[in-house]
């Protein structure tokens, strides 16, 4: 019973231990106003509370003013208290933005989802303005929408987050590659290139209908490749508000560095 009780002991100290290495690094509440977020939220009484609201038609996208740099040992997690307003639920998001670090948003079309075994290169020379371009080997590249040309690319990835990329492919025809709009730049022959598809413009780390009471959504921790190679991120939440969908309340806005 000893040696339970002192095993008992040591896995709770250690447990304590973990939750003590969690560190908030941004709290924002509707008690500080709108000065720490972006996107101006209303601030309504909700259920006898101060809350976020927001109600605005269409996609609505609010985040920390407050920018996080991240360290690449540590995870990020971000929580929130959410609910519904009235009867009709809104869907919402909730994660990260990640930038460069100059600032520029980075996509997942900017290397996050890219085609395997798409790396080849250009067979001839490519003037700006030009809507096609030939490549060594095709063969393994998608049609289909929302899909680019990444230039320049290199055969590590270290070239990502890759922001070289051609407007989105219109047809691809053997080795040529038709694409949606004229070519900003030009290119030289032998320029590697891959294959790049957009898809989520945000890191969602949980998402879903709006709860009937107030409940707090934790997203899951976020590290690495996950982070699309940002230099740093802010929260955010997106409430979608549309004819069958009446908004949503939140608070409580915590990033936690794990």
């Amino acid at each position: 019973m000893r040696f339970n009780k002192v095993m008992g002991s040591l896995f709770v100290a250690t447990l304590g231990l973990g939750i003590a290495n969690a560190a908030v690094i941004d709290n924002i509440t509707s008690t500080d106003g709108t000065k720490t977020i972006n996107g101006k939220p209303t601030i309504a009484d909700v259920d006898g509370k101060k809350a976020f609201v927001s109600t605005a038609k269409g996609y609505k996208l609010y985040s920390s003013k407050k920018k996080i740099t991240i360290d690449p040992t540590k995870k990020y997690q971000v929580s929130v208290k959410v609910k519904q307003l009235n009867e009709k639920p809104s869907y919402i998001w909730v994660g990260f933005l990640p930038y460069t670090a100059k600032g520029r948003l980075i996509g997942l079309q900017h290397g996050g989802n890219n085609t395997k075994g798409s790396f080849t290169a250009l067979t001839a020379d490519v003037a700006k303005g030009a809507k096609t371009i030939t490549v060594k080997d095709a063969s393994k590249w998608q049609s289909g929408k929302y899909r680019f040309v990444a230039f320049n690319a290199k055969k590590d990835m270290s070239d990502i987050p890759n922001f070289a990329l051609s407007s989105m492919i219109g047809k691809i025809e053997g080795n040529t590659i038709t694409l949606t709009r004229p070519l900003g730049k030009a290119y030289p022959a032998g320029t590697m290139v891959r294959q790049h598809r957009s898809g989520g413009t945000y890191i969602y780390t949980k998402s879903g209908k709006a709860p009937k009471a107030w409940t707090t959504w934790k997203g899951k921790p976020a590290q690495g490749a996950i982070l699309r190679k940002a230099t740093f991120i802010r929260p955010m939440i997106m409430i979608r508000c549309n004819a069958k969908e009446t908004g949503a309340a939140f608070d409580d806005f915590v990033v936690e560095e794990l």
